[in-house]
């Protein structure tokens, strides 16, 4: 008795000591179809037109942005060019820099790796800057790069940071965009030189900017229509007797595509019964959402692989064992829930029932290893199946076993909604890091074996 109450202790000290720090939400966002970098200047001490729209932009965002890293971090654009003067300008002469905000710009080459590991822990406000529409730009080709990496992005606004993407002249201009928001639609004005307007919901969501501000940014080059999800206008334009939807986006809360909808979502959850009776398991499988390769392999640094993050709770709320499996494109990998998910518990009881929850997410480095306790981005692709047991409603038997999928879910911590406390995130994370850094090998999970498993009775 004397152990099980100094771990519950812990456990309940550490989750006092986490309700101290501030919720995490989505968002913010704003996206445009300007080149306001191409028209704009700048005296010794303040920005004008063009270039003051881009820093009311970063500073709106970043003031809806609290919690974040303070890091700018712009894809591409050239040294001594253009593009590169406007975001300089904007960034130097805003308030970002006294708050202790870094600008920190990745060339074309480092673009497809910096998006793969995207993480608001380490970046605060993503710049895409426009292409195609003034000298220095991105590049096609790095646009080609960005547009497959549209659920990295999507992940990374939705667990909490923060976005400004500008106008793209290019073949597949906003790809990234229509990858994880499919209904909407982008078009191409060659000089829509009408004003641009703030609509109620771009004034509420950020109050620094103004249609003085806006009147900086035009022409503008790109105007959305079709469907935007969770995304609202932000400012329209009038143009030829028709409104074109030139900004959208949103404040803090605002989220890109949606996580967590379909079978394959990131957070998935289930139960598992009567284990006293009879073994459950749970059967894990990667639908390859996030690419695949031609070589096989059965490790996180195969392509396409994600981490499948384990947390199991007894009925009572306590996490009993994390661990973290790696699961390839079309490989099966399984856990059994008496030999591997309640046979090392944190606290010396063993439940007969547990709660499981899986989050599926991108591996660090090609690795799963400490990925439960400091997962990477959130992951499409994976599918999973559990057993439970039940009394059998058969005569003549005595127990049965049903197998369904694990339901998709809400995760509090990498939504829009606001939530109480530290959220469901970092509550899971945590815990799962006290285990590690505490349990002296308790609470970790026996074992994720290749193969499937089916449930057994004792």
């Amino acid at each position: 008795m004397t152990g099980q109450f100094s771990w519950r202790s812990g456990l309940r000290s550490l989750a006092l000591l986490l309700t101290l720090t501030g919720a995490v939400y989505a968002g913010p966002v704003i996206i445009d179809g300007t080149d306001a970098n191409d028209h704009g200047s700048a005296t010794a001490t303040e920005n004008l037109t063009g270039w003051l729209y881009m820093q009311k932009a970063f500073e709106n965002l970043a003031s809806q942005c609290a919690t974040c890293t303070k890091v700018v971090r712009v894809l591409g654009t050239t040294a001594g060019s253009f593009s590169r003067s406007a975001v300089d300008s904007a960034f130097t002469k805003s308030t970002l820099p006294a708050a202790g905000w870094t600008l920190v710009y990745v060339a074309e080459a480092g673009i497809a790796a910096t998006l793969t590991a995207l993480s608001p822990a380490t970046t605060g406000i993503l710049h895409i800057p426009t292409v195609g529409l003034n000298g220095g730009d991105l590049s096609d080709a790095a646009l080609t790069t960005i547009n497959g990496q549209g659920a990295a992005i999507a992940a990374f606004v939705n667990a909490g940071g923060a976005l400004f993407a500008m106008g793209e002249d290019a073949p597949t201009p906003f790809g990234w965009l229509t990858a994880v928001l499919p209904g909407i639609v982008v078009n191409f004005a060659d000089d829509g030189g009408t004003p641009i307007l703030l609509t109620p919901a771009g004034a509420a969501a950020f109050p620094g900017l103004t249609n003085a501000v806006l009147a900086g940014a035009i022409p503008w080059h790109n105007y959305f229509s079709g469907n935007f999800g969770t995304l609202q206008v932000l400012g329209t334009s009038p143009d030829g007797g028709a409104t074109r939807g030139v900004i959208l986006g949103g404040g803090a809360g605002t989220r890109l595509g949606s996580l967590n909808s379909g079978w394959d979502s990131p957070f998935q959850i289930r139960y598992s019964a009567n284990l006293n009776l009879g073994d459950s398991v749970v059967n894990i499988t990667n639908s390859g959402a996030r690419g695949a390769g031609l070589a096989a392999g059965t490790s996180a640094s195969t392509t396409g692989a994600i981490c499948a993050n384990v947390y199991a709770f007894s009925p009572d709320e306590q996490m009993i064992s994390c661990c973290s499996c790696p699961v390839t494109p079309n490989g099966l990998v399984s856990l059994s829930a008496r030999q591997d998910l309640i046979s090392n518990t944190l606290t010396p009881a063993v439940p007969t029932s547990i709660v499981i929850k899986l989050y599926a997410t991108v591996p660090i480095g090609g690795l799963c290893s400490g990925s439960a306790a400091a997962p990477g981005a959130p992951a499409f692709g994976m599918l999973a199946y559990g057993t439970t047991v039940h009394a059998a409603a058969v005569t003549g038997a005595d127990l049965a076993v049903t197998e369904t999928p694990f339901l998709p879910a809400t995760l509090s911590g990498s939504s829009n909604n606001r939530f109480d406390g530290i959220g469901e995130l970092a509550r899971l994370t945590s815990l799962c890091n006290f285990i590690n850094a505490n349990g002296s090998g308790f609470g970790i999970c026996r074992s994720c074996r290749l193969g499937g498993l089916g449930a057994g009775r004792l």
